[in-house]
């Protein structure tokens, strides 16, 4: 039984060609990663002797989601300033993120004019 408050590391989950089933690397006793050649993380099952990429592939969650059907639309992803990477990394708080880009927006409306009056300034004790 694996105790999961001690554990510091991102949730990775394999999708199994045959029977499509989602599992969480670790929760089964058979799971192994390793690196391959090039330097990449592949998963082998230990019990059945199969991986990545040939019986396995990795997916983004355990709804199945990986490169090919991330869950953030292209609309989404250009409204909420999203990148690919982001589905990468969990959910994405948009509310927090549409109030930062608010404050962005309403900071880079007042920079022209607190550089107008920085200048002006400048201008004012030179002379």
């Amino acid at each position: 039984m694996m105790i999961f408050d001690c554990i510091k590391m991102p949730a990775i989950y394999v999708r199994d060609y045959c029977t499509k089933c989602i599992h969480m690397v670790g929760t089964n006793e058979h799971d192994r990663l390793y690196l391959d050649d090039d330097g990449h993380i592949q998963y082998f099952n230990l019990q059945n002797g199969c991986g990545t990429p040939d019986e396995y592939d990795f997916v983004l969650d355990p709804e199945g989601h990986d490169q090919n059907n991330l869950p953030f639309t292209e609309e989404e992803q250009i409204m909420y300033g999203l990148s690919n990477m982001d589905a990468y990394f969990g959910g994405v708080d948009l509310k927090k993120h549409k109030a930062l880009l608010k404050e962005q927006k309403k900071q880079n409306e007042e920079l022209p004019k607190t550089l107008e009056w920085i200048f002006s300034k400048d201008n004012k004790e030179e002379k």
